[in-house]
């Protein structure tokens, strides 16, 4: 059953979106939930499915995937802020790690469903280490591969999760990881990096002395009240499996239904914790982290003013992609907000079938949860399921 509460909306832009929503429930995900906020005011909440053969829950929490990488870039950015870190700082006085084995060697990318190297499609170069600075990482120029399978390296899966039952910690062991491998590019070129997120997570745990997870929990939810954004929904006692959302069906390495655990490998190899995947939360909750990034000279995160208006800005382009400090902007052609949303919007997606864009001209917010990789990592309908979205919101939500 599919609930859907939009007082602004006409009855008939009401069934509009519901009848999206529902044809996507029937062909591209088992659950789905939604939150739009304008001006300031939830203007639309939505949410239905089923999870697992039971009717799916308000307020349940859906796997964020890389949405977790908005939260990693707010703690980043106040470290800058607090004058502890630079967009200029070497990764390597941070991480030394990282550059302990000395200029490495560009070489070919690996798929994340085959595990098969790719073709490599550029000559082959030496990289320095040394020359990845902060905002590389930030703006996926890094010239780091986009993924690794770090998982198939760091010992045996975890067990299923269950309450209390803390897993392992290895973050340290995959960054030793990160350290031995190859790059695509001299750092320079936008490619999408989860490996540039994973050593953000680390440079913000070493520079707070803190585990990312605390850090980003006391610093980056609690200042908003958001305390329904977490890692380890279920080992950490915070929800039953039953109120999280499950994902995919994992074949190759868990031989199990992806269910309370983060369905990115790497992330649950490494404990469930890190800078580029692990956070679960509700629709309501990622709109209001969104509503945050909407607002003019956001106090609560004590980011800089001018830094924070700065950070919603794309830093760079290339071809139609543009790319700020962890978000992506509306791209000139293939946008997954569509043609309408304007050309300032800002957001993310994830894997899972989730996603937070925002635009400013609109003052709109729009969070879409979902769990799309329970059929499958086949993502095209997913991809036109958001356009169709966000372009029927786009015309019920003026600017």
């Amino acid at each position: 059953m599919l609930e859907l509460h939009a007082p602004a909306l006409s009855e008939s832009c009401q069934r509009s979106v519901e009848g999206l929503l529902q044809n996507a429930l029937d062909t591209v995900f088992p659950a789905v939930s939604m939150c739009v906020i304008q001006h300031g005011q939830t203007v639309l909440n939505a949410h239905g499915g089923n999870n697992e053969g039971a009717a799916l829950a308000h307020d349940a929490r859906f796997d964020l995937a890389s949405i977790t990488k908005l939260f990693t870039t707010t703690a980043v950015l106040q470290l800058i802020s607090a004058g502890r870190l630079g967009l200029h700082t070497r990764l390597c006085d941070i991480v030394p790690e990282f550059s302990r084995s000395g200029p490495r060697w560009t070489d070919a990318a690996q798929s994340p469903h085959t595990l098969a190297r790719l073709p490599m499609d550029q000559p082959i170069l030496p990289v320095d280490p040394e020359d990845v600075e902060i905002h590389h990482l930030l703006t996926h120029s890094s010239g780091l591969h986009d993924w690794r399978d770090l998982f198939m390296q760091l010992g045996a899966c975890p067990e299923p999760p269950m309450a209390g039952r803390i897993p392992e910690q290895k973050q340290q062991q995959a960054i030793e990881l990160v350290g031995q491998l190859g790059f695509r590019s001299r750092p320079g070129p936008i490619v999408y990096s989860d490996l540039g997120f994973i050593l953000l997570g680390e440079v913000v745990s070493r520079l707070q002395g803190r585990p990312l997870d605390h850090v980003l929990s006391t610093q980056v939810m609690a200042p908003l009240s958001l305390p329904d954004i977490v890692f380890n929904p279920v080992t950490h006692g915070h929800l039953a499996l039953s109120r999280t959302v499950s994902t995919e069906w994992d074949a190759r390495w868990r031989g199990r239904r992806v269910w309370g655990e983060v369905h990115d490998e790497n992330a649950c190899a490494m404990g469930g914790v890190a800078g580029h995947a692990g956070l679960f939360g509700t629709a309501e909750s990622v709109a209001r982290f969104g509503l945050a990034w909407l607002c003019t000279g956001q106090t609560q995160w004590q980011i800089n003013p001018t830094l924070f208006e700065q950070a919603k800005r794309a830093q760079i382009e290339q071809g139609t992609q543009r790319r700020g400090w962890g978000f992506m902007y509306k791209s000139s052609a293939g946008s997954s907000c569509g043609r309408f949303f304007s050309s300032r919007s800002f957001g993310h997606t994830g894997f899972t079938g989730t996603s937070l864009w925002i635009d400013p001209d609109r003052q709109l917010v729009v969070a879409t949860l979902s769990n799309a990789v329970h059929r499958g990592r086949d993502m095209k309908p997913m991809f036109n399921f958001r356009v169709a979205l966000h372009e029927m919101l786009s015309e019920f939500f003026k600017e």
